[in-house]
């Protein structure tokens, strides 16, 4: 549906400019990393608890501010399996990290400089660095 919405009016649907990685956290979890985080950004993370028919329970955290959005998700033990089971489990020592840039405009746009995204890319790496966690590059299967 919202595909033909796009080529009748024009509209295509973009991924905005953002980084993701892979958060390497211990036996700590991503609570302490999202805490100092949100307190880096001047604002207060959002959790979300998602609980799937076919799969353990998982947890997301967002945060926003300075321009940027960071979205914290429990990484499946199988995502690159492709004859996994089809329970889901999850990695209770790994998280994805997408690091969304820029504001959204009223054209539904995201704005960032280069700066912007160096100084928000180097804040989240140093975060996990501040607390002995690791963070790298995400990998696709």
């Amino acid at each position: 549906m919202l595909a033909m919405m796009g080529l009748l009016f024009g509209c295509r649907v973009t991924r905005p400019p953002q980084d993701n990685f892979t958060l390497h956290t211990g036996s700590t979890g991503a609570e302490p990393f999202v805490t100092r985080l949100s307190k880096k950004l001047g604002s207060t993370a959002t959790s979300t608890f998602v609980d799937l028919p076919d799969g353990d329970p998982m947890q997301i955290f967002e945060v926003q501010g300075r321009g940027v959005e960071v979205v914290v998700t429990s990484m499946p033990t199988d995502r690159c399996n492709p004859n996994a089971p089809m329970h889901t489990t999850f990695q209770g020592d790994q998280f994805r990290v997408d690091l969304v840039y820029g504001t959204q405009s009223i054209f539904g746009e995201r704005r960032a400089s280069v700066v912007q995204r160096e100084s928000a890319r180097k804040m989240v790496v140093g975060t996990a660095q501040e607390l002995g966690q690791t963070l790298e590059p995400f990998q696709e299967c």
